[in-house]
């Protein structure tokens, strides 16, 4: 008897579960999808810190959102994207700029750190910030 109220406790816990994950995964809107583009090129070696917006020409092509963090003095350097969150119609997109520490090895050369962010669907009100909250504008 106390094993069989085992499994239906189990059961019943895994029925709540799927329950909250399908709650959960409907609240978000069907059309917001994002991804981090490995394969885009980006190509920030001319641009300052910001972030620019480029689309094949083609129909219903994705758009792509590099985040520029500018020249940089040597390695060490990167963007990570930290999270995505839309309310509304708005869109914040907020990075994570990594920088070397005081005393680490790092190469002696010119680099420029960047993440491309792909959406299916041109993003009208998008906004790019650090994790300090400084705002990346656009650089088109």
């Amino acid at each position: 008897m106390k094993k069989n109220m085992v499994y239906i406790v189990m059961i019943l816990i895994i029925i709540a579960i799927i329950v909250v994950g399908i709650v959960l995964k409907s609240d978000k809107p069907k059309d917001y999808k994002y991804r981090i583009n490995t394969t885009y090129p980006s190509n920030c070696t001319e641009r300052p810190r910001g972030y620019y917006i480029d689309s094949l020409n083609e129909v219903d092509a994705p758009y792509f959102y590099t985040i520029c963090m500018g020249e940089q003095n040597s390695t060490g350097y990167s963007l990570e994207l930290e999270s995505v969150t839309k309310k509304d119609d708005n869109v914040e997109v907020i990075v994570k700029e990594i920088k070397p520490n005081p005393g680490d090895t790092v190469g002696m050369a010119l680099t420029y750190p960047a993440i491309t962010i792909e959406f299916p669907t041109y993003q009208e009100h998008i906004i790019f910030k650090d994790t300090l909250g400084n705002e990346y504008q656009l650089i088109n």
